[in-house]
């Protein structure tokens, strides 16, 4: 965390003209991350609600070009792991802030690290045990369009998540383990998909990863027999299950009426390549 003793000198220059001293003054205030607007509202002098507008736009200004800056870049990269992985760690530093300490990848290698002390297992399904029971994680039911639920920062800490966000640091974790976990695009609620001893498997990860054979699934969920045949052939690639987090993205700043971050996200994925229409959220 920033020296927070500095912020009241930071304010006295807010204002000043000079591109070079807003630059300086910005990339600082961008360091203190989530944290800001409390370290800000806890001085002894707090900035008054015109500063506190002014604070937020220059931050958001600031993180929505770094963003743009590297976003071009991530659609060209080839359609692997990686480049999802690539993805959540540019949205975390566009929701956090660019020198946030906490790493996306730093928790997924300390997950992978428990569970093999815990497990020893080559098992997916006993991985989905240990994120979804054993570390909690779960659905966000009470604030589920917030935007931080598709911040993976944000879901392992707070352990909750949204079900694309929660398949996804699944689907993080098993990599490491040298486990196959896929997604599966289900229309308004993304599963995760996993092989077992050549036996296909569903897991609605939102519901504490509840694990279902293909009859289970579909007694339990709507879906036409060729609807199903899609789902578990074609699994999503990288950029449709980043399309898909982009969406909620946009779904949830337009639900608190942030129109221009609403519109950048949309800017987002304009400039990706465009797939199969999107089926439904989270």
């Amino acid at each position: 965390m920033p020296d927070t003793t500095q912020l009241p000198f930071l304010l006295k220059l807010i204002d000043d003209d000079s591109p070079t001293v807003q630059d300086a003054i910005v990339k600082e205030l961008d360091s203190y991350g989530p944290a800001l607007e409390k370290e800000l509202l806890n001085l002894s002098y707090p900035p008054d609600e015109h500063q506190l507008s002014q604070i937020h736009g220059m931050v958001s200004e600031y993180r929505r070009e770094c963003l743009k800056e590297t976003w071009q870049s991530w659609v060209s990269q080839r359609e692997d792991i990686n480049k999802l992985e690539e993805a959540f760690k540019l949205i975390s530093g566009f929701l956090n802030g660019t020198s946030y300490p906490i790493r996306v990848e730093d928790l997924l290698d300390q997950m992978s690290v428990e569970f093999n002390a815990l497990y020893g297992s080559n098992n997916a399904l006993d991985l989905a045990h240990f994120l979804f029971v054993d570390k909690e994680l779960k659905g966000a039911e009470d604030d589920y369009y917030h935007y931080r639920n598709s911040d993976l920062v944000y879901v392992i800490q707070n352990k909750k998540g949204i079900p694309i966000s929660l398949v996804c640091v699944y689907i993080l974790v098993a990599q490491r383990l040298g486990l196959k976990v896929e997604g599966c695009n289900y229309p308004g609620h993304f599963l995760a998909k996993v092989y077992n001893e050549n036996e296909v498997f569903l897991v609605d990860c939102f519901h504490g990863g509840k694990i279902m054979t293909m009859e289970e699934f579909s007694d339990s969920y709507l879906t036409s027999s060729h609807g199903l045949n899609r789902m578990l052939n074609f699994p999503p690639t990288p950029s449709d299950i980043v399309r898909r987090v982009l969406l909620n993205l946009n779904r949830a700043y337009h639900e608190i009426n942030d129109k221009r971050n609403s519109e950048f996200i949309l800017d987002l994925l304009q400039n990706m390549t465009s797939g199969e229409e999107d089926k439904g959220y989270s």
